[in-house]
């Protein structure tokens, strides 16, 4: 089946892109994400302004999305299952993907 490259990248699946070209885009935003394991939050700060922020369970499916406009920002996770999960970061032409944990 077709995986999104993002994803892929994100779970550190082999084959993917990323293995090949890996561009640290958390440090070109500054992005730090804690705590994690999260249990009812997830702090974000950055360097650059974060635009969008989207949580995607392991399947792809998006399971949060929010337009932030800020250098730190919260999210609420507490309604999220627990299980890993796939934070994108769009801060302008920048986009980062990482994993985190929900407790």
């Amino acid at each position: 089946g077709y995986t999104a490259p993002r994803l892929a990248c994100a779970l550190s699946l082999p084959g993917s892109a990323c293995e090949i070209v890996n561009v640290d885009e958390q440090a070109l935003l500054g992005l730090n994400t804690y705590p994690n394991p999260a249990q009812d939050q997830l702090n974000l700060t950055a360097d650059e302004k974060i635009d969008f922020v989207t949580v995607y369970n392991v399947v792809g499916e998006i399971v949060l999305s929010e337009q932030v406009n800020a250098n730190i920002t919260t999210l609420n996770v507490a309604a999220l299952q627990a299980g890993i999960y796939i934070l994108e970061v769009q801060a302008g032409a920048i986009t980062s993907s990482t994993r985190f944990i929900k407790k």
